[in-house]
């Protein structure tokens, strides 16, 4: 009897940090939609017009969050990301209008990426900036279905990144 309560009393607990774990998970991933920052007006108010000055400090930042270890697929999409970024974007990255980023989430001064983009594995997320601030961003979650299509998951990648430049 002593064992069959303790066994009953274990597997209790694992259902429960199973059901824990789940829920935690599903909390911190982001939704499908791009997330707008809270600082940031809704669309309903903002300015109907965009001026010259305020698209010359306006940037796209490309992210890609990693950790310290990096299995094979992790290594492709940030090869993938960096080849369509530097192969579609040259010009905006010389101008500085696009900036690539890889991130090591681990290091202390990056582990608030984690919390600020609601990162639960390595990710590429896509920043709007202007004028210094922070407008919009996008963690691209398709590139983990997308990885082994280097085609789909470049024409992914590049799309997302026009679409930001273009502000759409």
């Amino acid at each position: 009897m002593k064992i069959k309560r303790i066994a009953t009393i274990v597997l209790s607990i694992f259902v429960a940090t199973s059901i824990a774990y789940l829920v935690a998970t599903e909390v911190r991933k982001p939704g499908k939609n791009e997330t707008v920052s809270a600082s940031v007006p809704q669309e309903s108010d903002k300015s109907t017009h965009n001026n010259a000055a305020s698209m010359e400090n306006h940037a796209v930042t490309v992210y890609y969050f990693h950790t310290t270890f990096r299995c094979p697929t992790c290594r492709q999409i940030e090869a993938l990301t960096e080849s369509t970024v530097k192969n579609f974007f040259s010009a905006e990255l010389a101008e500085k209008k696009i900036i690539w980023k890889p991130v090591n989430i681990e290091n202390p001064e990056n582990r608030h990426f984690a919390d600020d983009y609601r990162l639960f594995t390595k990710s590429v997320v896509v920043v709007d900036t202007a004028n210094g601030k922070q407008i919009r961003w996008k963690n691209l979650d398709k590139i983990w279905e997308l990885v082994r299509d280097e085609s789909a998951f470049t024409g992914y990648i590049k799309n997302e990144i026009t679409g930001y430049l273009k502000g759409i």
